[in-house]
């Protein structure tokens, strides 16, 4: 069974830096890789009071962030933390179950979520499609020191197995004869390297909500890529037509990963994302599961 809890009697040697999430023990935190100039830098935890009290509504101005929103409410902000430092002592993750997981943090984030809609008295769309993300977006960065290290280890025998597959090709040319349909098309001669770059950018990601951005990039940079080699295809032919397909796209997409060298945890890093879109799509048609599904897909 999943998302087993337990009430430590005491806390073990590893337990001493959960024991408060705030603003100290932020600073503690701060000497990860990557979170001092990742979310982190941009999330204040307890101890903030520079917005107004408990009994005073802040006043929303248009420039006014979901960042900002959630600091200022700062009653509702620690309990937040105090929910995700619970839920680190406390939850018990299976292999193989991380949809329950998932499902745990999302009933978090939609409690909170709910509380600063009408702490805020939020009635824009487009302000609680914000505050949804940013939300979801600082649990994920808290919990990430515990939720991503289970699924690397839980990977860890399939990525050394990926690992070696990926690097028993001597070079692209001999990976593009192994896929189907691409040998003889010249799809080995596209420039793949600005998209493999971007993907290598993803093990300094801390959220599945940035690896998203940072995959969408990668999407993006390998257009650009197939414009110019078509382009350039195109005039050594003579000016003929060259067709690209769905299924070429995403034999390029495995030739930019082949080129992405420096990536690891490829196979943690779409389990999280994966994760997280699941915990988005059990919100049962919310804004954010909305763009995020198709993200997913893409």
């Amino acid at each position: 069974c999943a998302g087993l809890f337990y009430e430590p009697s005491r806390p073990g040697p590893g337990d001493r830096r959960l024991e408060r999430l705030d603003a100290p023990g932020l600073r503690r935190a701060s000497s990860m890789r990557g979170v001092a100039e990742g979310v982190h830098s941009r999330v204040e935890l307890r101890g903030l009071r520079s917005g107004p009290g408990v009994g005073q509504r802040p006043v929303i101005v248009p420039g006014d962030s979901p960042t900002d929103w959630i600091n200022s409410a700062t009653h509702i902000h620690d309990a937040f933390c105090d929910q995700l430092n619970h839920f680190r002592k406390t939850f018990v993750q299976v292999p193989g179950c991380e949809s329950s997981t998932a499902e745990r943090i999302r009933e978090i984030t939609e409690a909170i979520r709910k509380r600063l809609i009408k702490h805020h008295s939020l009635t824009e769309l487009s302000q609680q499609r914000q505050l949804d993300y940013q939300v979801s977006r600082e649990a994920y960065a808290l919990l990430h020191t515990f939720v991503f290290p289970h699924l690397q280890r839980m990977l860890a025998s399939h990525e050394s197995r990926l690992e070696k597959a990926i690097m028993s090709y001597a070079s692209l040319n001999d990976l593009v004869m192994d896929i189907p349909g691409v040998a003889g098309r010249g799809l080995a001669l596209i420039d793949l390297r600005s998209c493999s770059e971007q993907l290598e950018l993803l093990d300094d990601k801390i959220s599945p909500h940035e690896k998203i951005s940072c995959i969408n990039e990668a999407h993006s940079m390998l257009q650009r890529c197939v414009e110019e080699g078509v382009r350039g295809g195109s005039k050594a032919a003579g000016g003929g037509v060259v067709e690209i397909t769905g299924d070429d796209v995403l034999s390029l997409f495995i030739m930019a990963l082949r080129g992405a060298g420096s990536l690891k945890h490829r196979l943690a890093h779409v389990a999280h994302v994966e994760m997280y879109l699941q915990g988005a799509a059990g919100r049962s048609g919310s804004n954010e599961a909305a763009r995020f599904e198709e993200a997913g897909y893409a």
